[in-house]
C-alpha cells in the first residue's frame, strides 16, 4: 500500500466529503470500488501495468486485513506477486579489476564497485 500510495499508514487524506480519514480503509474501499486510480497517479500507465498495480494492490488489501490468521504469509504474497521482467541489458556496475590478494586483512581489500 505504501508504495502504491506514497503515503504511511498512518496518513490521513480527505475522503469525498473532504473530511480526513486513514489512508489504510481509503486504500481498501478504493481497491474494493474499483476506484484506485483516483488513489494513486498512475497516469502513463500501459493497460497491462494498470492491470498488474491492480494485483498488487488486491494483494495488499489481503495483507492489511485486522486478523492476522486471515493475512498472507510473505512467501505467499511473493508466489502471487507478478513476474518482474529482467532486463538483459549490461549491468549498472562491475567489479573493479584490482581485486586483493587473498588474505589481506586491511580495509583496502574489499573489492570497489564502479558504476557507469
Amino acid at each position: 500500500m505504501e508504495l502504491l500510495t506514497r503515503k504511511k499508514p498512518t496518513s490521513f487524506v480527505a475522503n469525498k466529503s473532504e473530511e480526513p480519514i486513514s489512508i489504510i480503509p481509503h486504500f481498501i474501499s478504493s481497491v474494493n470500488d474499483r476506484t484506485l486510480f483516483d488513489v494513486i497517479n498512475f497516469k502513463a500507465a500501459s493497460e497491462d501495468e494498470i492491470k498488474e498495480v491492480e494485483v498488487v494492490a488486491k494483494i495488499a488489501v489481503k495483507c492489511l486485513d485486522q486478523s492476522n490468521r486471515k493475512r498472507p504469509t510473505m512467501s505467499e504474497v511473493a508466489q502471487q506477486l507478478p513476474p518482474i521482467p529482467v532486463d538483459n541489458a549490461k549491468p549498472k556496475f562491475e567489479e573493479a579489476r584490482n581485486c586483493p590478494e587473498p588474505n589481506s586483512n586491511r580495509l583496502e581489500s574489499v573489492p570497489q564497485l564502479r558504476f557507469q
